[in-house]
């Protein structure tokens, strides 16, 4: 593996030594939840051979039928992962992983993002005069801002895809962008090919993206990978597909929709905590995490029955050691080697 880039500030109390192998374990997991994208939206062999659950992968409301069969440009689905971890007795352990930019974005990580996004850039279009890259925030009402000479931070009024290229509008004119950082390409991106209003998103980007015209990081439709259900999925497919055991392990997760691991979980309950596998899309209400030990056995028990008949929708984890958490984003270049940039005062109650 790549060493990793260091962007300051590190969290405390950590040396570089170990810093480093963090970031070797979590570029680990980056490879293999790309594998996963890969695969859904390819051959589905995973799924198919039973290394993965349908009713996780494609039943979760995150995937995105239609992107099945694209090639992204820049061979990269996935290039930006958030993951929540805890420094155990027994070392470090992932608790949950998102695909979703922070918002508001640190000051640390948009400056990384700029240096990070340069590497993108010289592989898209080694030529002397690449088209721009945008920084997509979905949020932003204001003027186009350079935050570089390659990189511009714009929101979905200022561009336009116009017959299959991705434009973005300036006062001195349009011009083509050759790559888009979409900080919300975890919710609709394009009204005209998914459920949305017209008011949402870009007309046409997905069909400018499958056709090549741009790279797009991260791609949409990873929404999927936002659930501590897969946490328990990660060793295994690591031994599958590369033959490698994690070299960070998870909190000890549990997905309630195999029979047997349900019954393992119950038991484990009283001391862990249950969160919904799947987000509220309106359809599936989603509880908040609950913790086992703030219910009586009768309510317990109550949960039980629910779990039997709907364990797909629920997760359970091992207790979260609340005030050791960090966060760290893993920015993934294009030449393999990744970017590692802790968000600091991350003391607030994490979601997965």
């Amino acid at each position: 593996m790549q060493e990793s880039e260091q962007i300051a500030p590190m969290p405390p109390g950590i040396g570089h030594e170990e810093w480093s192998s963090i970031g070797q374990g979590l570029r680990q997991r980056m490879v293999l939840m790309e594998a996963l994208a890969v695969d859904l939206h390819g051959a589905q062999g995973l799924l198919q051979n039973g290394w993965v659950p349908s009713a996780l992968a494609i039943g979760h409301g995150g995937h995105i039928p239609l992107l099945r069969g694209i090639s992204p440009r820049g061979g990269r689905w996935l290039a930006m992962a958030r993951f929540h971890m805890a420094r155990m007795p027994s070392g470090w352990q992932v608790i949950s992983v998102d695909t979703r930019w922070p918002n508001p974005m640190p000051d640390n990580l948009r400056q990384a993002i700029v240096a990070w996004s340069r590497t993108w850039v010289i592989h898209s279009d080694p030529g002397p005069n690449p088209a721009p890259w945008v920084l997509l925030d979905p949020h932003l009402h204001a003027p186009v801002r350079h935050l570089s000479d390659h990189l511009l931070w714009a929101g979905p009024q200022d561009l336009e895809v116009h017959g299959t290229q991705l434009r973005l509008h300036l006062t001195a004119g349009d011009m083509q962008v050759d790559g888009l950082i979409h900080l919300g390409a975890d919710g609709p991106v394009d009204p005209l090919e998914q459920n949305a209003p017209l008011s949402v998103g870009i007309a046409g980007l997905i069909q400018s993206w499958r056709l090549g015209q741009f790279v797009m990081l991260n791609a949409p439709g990873l929404s999927f990978l936002n659930t501590p259900a897969w946490l328990g999925f990660m060793g295994p497919l690591s031994q599958h597909l590369y033959q490698q055991d994690l070299l960070l392990p998870s909190l000890p997760t549990w997905w309630c929709g195999e029979s047997q691991v349900l019954a393992q979980a119950m038991a484990l309950w009283s001391q862990g905590r249950l969160f919904a596998t799947f987000p509220d899309d309106g359809l599936r209400p989603a509880p908040k995490p609950m913790n086992g030990a703030d219910l009586s056995a009768s309510q317990r028990e109550a949960w039980l029955s629910t779990l039997q008949e709907h364990g797909e929708k629920y997760t359970i984890q091992a207790p979260w050691p609340q005030d050791t958490i960090h966060e760290v984003v893993l920015l993934w270049g294009p030449d393999g080697k990744h970017t590692m940039v802790w968000i600091p005062d991350t003391h607030q109650e994490v979601s997965p």
